[in-house]
């Protein structure tokens, strides 16, 4: 269950480890509580090992957590299954592929996994001369397909999204349907482009790459409520990216659309912890929705950011903890906007 980070052997799969490790917490908190995470980090603190704090927090044995995790993981993963995934750390080195693949001569599944591993080893040639003779075998053999797609997608555009129809013929996968759309967008082919990206976001609802292009296609076609909606299902998905999550906020600031301003805020403070601009968005929407407790606490945390606070924020949240009769939180703020006058020179 924990064991990853100390077996990977490559980058790759240091990164499944990661998002291993990011899945395990939401199954742990899901399944016994939040309460659960932090009891973990307290004991980690105070020196425990996983194994004594398994039975300790969660009254399980260690099998006991490890089958019923591997049992999540199968129960969400049931839905690649059937799926082209292209997975290059999976694939075995080329050599072998090479061995296997000459055994059985006339296997295209062969031949187009050889393909698949040359291509990862950065054998370009070798790999399309390989997959051209898979596709001979079996005209549809999805590695083969892709590989020859993927050699072709920057100076044969039209060739490329042959080789992607013929594998979606075969079978679906988010992989071809991402590199198909980006061919589409590049001719301005935007209805087309979005419908790939549509069924690459049904087939896999946790990548974020189909929702940060199906913004840049909303973007493109001026549609501003797709391109919310697009924003909105990246940003889910993507906790890091900054530019994304501030994007958001700006547009609930916008729209004055305070329940959705206090999400977006406070997912905000993640990735913009000393931003001002991220605690006044705090402040205003938990002052317009009366939480006079968040109002205080983005108080805090915008005196803190800012040396300076604007006052027209300070006024306007004043304003508005006072329209909702919470009085002492309102003359906090009056406070701050009096200890922000005197401060000026």
């Amino acid at each position: 269950f924990d064991a990853l980070f100390f077996e990977a052997r490559s980058m790759e799969e240091l990164v499944v480890a990661y998002a291993v490790s990011a899945e395990a917490a939401t199954f742990l908190s899901e399944r016994f509580g939040p309460g659960a995470l932090r009891a973990f980090l307290v004991g980690f603190g105070e020196g425990a090992e996983f194994a004594e704090l398994v039975p300790r927090v969660l009254r399980v044995t260690v099998a006991a957590l490890d089958e019923a995790f591997r049992e999540h993981l199968r129960a969400k993963l049931a839905r690649f299954e059937g799926q082209f995934v292209y997975a290059p750390w999976s694939l075995p080195p080329a050599d072998e592929a090479a061995k296997v693949a000459a055994a059985s001569p006339g296997d295209a599944s062969l031949a187009g996994r050889h393909a698949a591993s040359l291509l990862a080893e950065g054998k370009q040639g070798e790999a399309r001369r390989v997959a051209e003779r898979a596709i001979a075998l079996d005209a549809h053999e999805p590695y083969a397909r892709f590989v020859l797609a993927r050699l072709s997608v920057a100076d044969r555009p039209a060739a490329a999204e042959t080789h992607l129809e013929a594998l979606l013929a075969r079978v679906d996968g988010v992989e071809p349907r991402l590199m198909l759309a980006t061919i589409l967008l590049r001719a301005d082919r935007l209805d087309e482009a979005e419908a790939q990206l549509r069924r690459a976001a049904e087939l896999d609802p946790m990548r974020r790459g189909p929702w940060r292009m199906l913004r840049d296609v909303a973007a493109r076609k001026k549609d501003r409520r797709a391109e919310l909606e697009a924003l909105e299902r990246y940003a889910a998905l993507e906790i890091h990216d900054r530019q994304a999550h501030l994007a958001l906020l700006e547009r609930a600031l916008e729209a004055e659309d305070y329940e959705r301003l206090a999400i977006y805020a406070e997912r905000a403070v993640f990735v913009s912890p000393h931003a001002p601009r991220v605690h006044e968005a705090r402040l205003l929407a938990w002052a317009a929705l009366g939480r006079a407790k968040e109002a205080r606490e983005a108080l805090t945390d915008l005196r803190l950011a800012a040396t300076a606070p604007r006052q027209e924020i300070l006024v306007r949240a004043a304003e508005a903890l006072e329209r909702k009769g919470e009085r002492r939180a309102a003359a906090e703020v009056r406070a701050a906007i009096d200890a922000a006058g005197s401060a000026r020179p």
